[in-house]
């Protein structure tokens, strides 16, 4: 596989490396302000936010042309939807809404549209594609080792191999607040079949730090999700292939990665002689949370069901923004920006909510959430069970997974999870777009 080289690069290629490169730099920028340049927040949000621009000029220099990509029904389901934002837009002007959240909002929906443009584009994918593989490891590394970083003002101990297991530690580590520049790990893995050997090891060990980070944080819904992807990675995208690929996997290659692991783990074990004991009390305590232990001193009245009742505090946000809500903004929304005032946990103004397709409600009301769905069903609809391409398997599948875990995790914006609204909204537009039919080979090779 050709991969990315600075030499060839072309001017959509240079604008693309950079976007990707400040994206990575931002949902890392905890890690930045604590070991490297610290105190400086307001310069890598202003840097940050400077590359907006380049995301604008993209669909120029890759020279999309809608009405030649998209269907004629396509194309005017995303004008209406881009002519909705317009409106959101205007009318957060118009009501004066904090200009932080709006910024975020405006950024957040107009990179949305625009990378739904380019997910119809070949090459941008290649190019996409190739140049995560630059920066995911890198952000892979920087996240093991802020795992090892303790806030000592919310844990009193000196390393995770003082750890008890008492309590839950998610928020005392700074990976916590530098997990979702890995966010891509979802899609590379429904995709590493089509990767050499290198890539897939690269891809291998994110998920298993992914799938460690979970039980670490005693997640639920996230935990659930790494279990959905391994599944349909597994089972699901192999029956939608048309073919069995375990006979396809070189052994001399399986024996490669068990090393591998065997080498990591052992290295793993000696920098941390406490992870067994560690993994064992975390996933006690996540199996406790799904039985409805809130917390280490609390436990939900209705035990494991009142996740689904207003105990559950995300629920408990949800009823409290829909009740800020009169009449006219529960049906148009409170425009770009719109936030509420949340008693649930932060006792602060919120521009989102944790159950993310509310979101949809509170910037643009159920007229914004109904335009929503139907571009992601209309997406749907459009991917073709006989299309034996690789990646649109795999976006169909992120698709359909990602809308199940937006029912209780946050809508993917610009300043909190970048990379992820970059690659879901690529997603959507490969589906949306209209492509030749390619079948495949008899034996397709699949490089593992």
């Amino acid at each position: 596989m050709r991969t990315f080289t600075f030499n060839t690069m072309k001017p959509g290629q240079i604008l693309l490396f950079i976007l990707i490169a400040v994206a990575y730099f931002a949902q890392t920028r905890a890690f930045f302000l604590y070991a490297i340049i610290p105190g400086q927040e307001l310069l890598y949000t202003y840097v940050f936010y400077s590359t907006f621009p380049l995301a604008l000029a993209l669909p120029f220099f890759y020279k999309i042309n809608v009405f030649k990509k998209f269907s004629l029904d396509v194309v005017l389901l995303l004008f209406c939807f881009t002519a909705y934002i317009a409106y959101l837009l205007i009318w957060g002007v118009v009501t004066q809404n904090n200009i932080v959240f709006f910024t975020d909002d405006l950024y957040s929906y107009a990179l949305m549209i625009i990378f739904i443009l380019l997910g119809s584009s070949k090459v941008f994918w290649k190019h996409f594609i190739n140049v995560h593989f630059i920066f995911f490891p890198i952000a892979l590394l920087i996240n093991m080792r802020a795992t090892g970083i303790i806030d000592h003002k919310s844990l009193d101990i000196d390393s995770l191999a003082d750890y008890d297991g008492k309590r839950r530690i998610v928020r005392a580590l700074l990976s916590y607040k530098t997990e979702n520049s890995i966010s891509m790990w979802p899609f590379l893995l429904l995709i590493s079949r089509s990767f050499n050997f290198r890539r897939v090891l690269i891809v291998v060990a994110g998920v298993s730090f992914v799938f460690f980070l979970q039980i670490l944080f005693q997640k639920r819904a996230p935990f659930l999700r790494v279990l959905f992807y391994l599944t349909a990675f597994s089972f699901i995208l192999p029956w939608l292939y048309k073919f069995k690929f375990r006979k396809y996997i070189n052994n001399n290659n399986r024996l490669k990665l068990a090393g591998l692991f065997t080498v990591l783990m052992t290295i793993l074990i000696y920098k941390v002689p406490n992870l067994p004991h560690l993994i064992q009390y975390n996933v006690v305590a996540l199996g406790e949370r799904y039985m409805g232990h809130r917390s280490e001193k609390e436990t939900y009245k209705g035990g494991a069901t009142a996740v689904f009742t207003k105990e559950n505090e995300r629920i408990a946000e949800v009823d409290e923004m829909l009740r800020s809500l009169s009449g006219q903004e529960l049906i148009l929304g409170k425009g770009l920006g719109g936030n509420f005032y949340s008693t649930v946990e932060f006792n602060d103004f919120r521009a989102a909510v944790h159950m993310g397709i509310f979101t949809f409600i509170l910037k643009g009301g159920i007229v914004f959430l109904l335009l929503y769905y139907l571009v992601v069903l209309r997406a749907l609809i459009n991917f073709r069970l006989f299309r034996y391409d690789l990646y649109d398997i795999s976006a169909f599948i992120f698709i359909i997974i990602a809308n199940i875990f937006l029912l209780q995790e946050s809508f993917f914006r610009f300043s909190a999870n970048v990379i992820m609204l970059m690659i879901y909204s690529l997603c959507l537009g490969r589906l949306l777009s209209k492509r030749k039919v390619v079948l495949p080979n008899p034996q397709p090779k699949l490089v593992i």
